[in-house]
C-alpha cells in the first residue's frame, strides 16, 4: 500500500533535486527550457485561453519558459512542493504559483486543460501521482510529462561514478516497459 505522505516527500526530493542540476551542472539550461516549453506547445498544439497545470514548478525556471512561449495567453498555474523555494524572476503575467502542502492538495477539484511536468515520476508514486494528474484534467485535456530515461549511457556513466564517489542517484527511474504496465 502506498504511503501518501513519503510519496509527496518523494515530489520534493525530486523537484529539488531537478532545479539544482538544472542551477548547477547545466549551463544552457535556459535554452533547454526555451526547447522544451516549444515542444510542449507544439505536442499539444496549444490555443490561446487553454489553461496549463505545471507540476513540481519549483523556482520556476520552466514557468518562465512557458511564460515565454505563450505570450501570456494562456493561464499557468505553477504548482510546487516547497513553500520555501524562491521563484526566479521573469515575466509573471497569467501565472498563479500555488504551494502544494499534499498532492493533490489545494489543486483537488481543479481542472486544467494542458498538464505539464518534469522529473517528477518515481517507482514510490508513480502509479498514485498518474491517477491524480488525470483526475485533474478536463475532459479531453492533455498531460506531458518529461522524464530521464534510465538507459540513457551517458546517465548510467553518471550513476557509476557517482555511487564510486558516494553520492547515489537516490532515483528509482522507470523504464519504458514499466511505464506501459502502469
Amino acid at each position: 500500500m502506498s504511503n501518501p505522505a513519503s510519496e509527496y516527500e518523494t515530489l520534493q526530493r525530486r523537484q529539488r533535486g531537478r532545479d539544482a542540476y538544472w542551477l548547477r551542472r547545466d549551463p544552457i539550461h535556459a535554452d533547454r527550457l526555451l526547447w522544451r516549453a516549444q515542444t510542449f506547445r507544439h505536442l499539444v498544439h496549444l490555443l490561446p485561453g487553454q489553461s496549463i497545470l505545471e507540476l513540481g514548478a519549483g523556482r520556476g525556471l520552466f514557468t518562465q519558459a512557458l511564460g515565454k512561449v505563450t505570450k501570456g495567453r494562456n493561464p499557468i498555474t505553477a504548482a510546487t512542493f516547497e513553500a520555501a523555494v524562491p521563484s526566479e524572476p521573469g515575466p509573471q503575467a497569467a501565472v498563479e504559483r500555488v504551494v502544494l502542502t499534499a498532492f493533490p492538495g489545494e489543486l483537488a477539484g481543479r481542472r486544467f486543460d494542458l498538464i505539464v511536468a518534469m522529473d517528477l515520476l518515481d517507482r514510490a508514486n508513480c502509479a498514485r501521482l498518474a491517477r491524480e494528474i488525470f483526475d485533474l484534467l478536463e475532459p479531453g485535456g492533455e498531460a506531458v510529462l518529461y522524464e530521464s530515461n534510465p538507459w540513457n549511457p551517458v546517465l548510467q556513466i553518471r550513476r557509476v561514478v557517482s555511487a564510486a564517489l558516494r553520492r547515489p542517484d537516490r532515483r528509482s527511474l522507470l523504464e519504458r516497459k514499466a511505464l506501459y504496465e502502469l
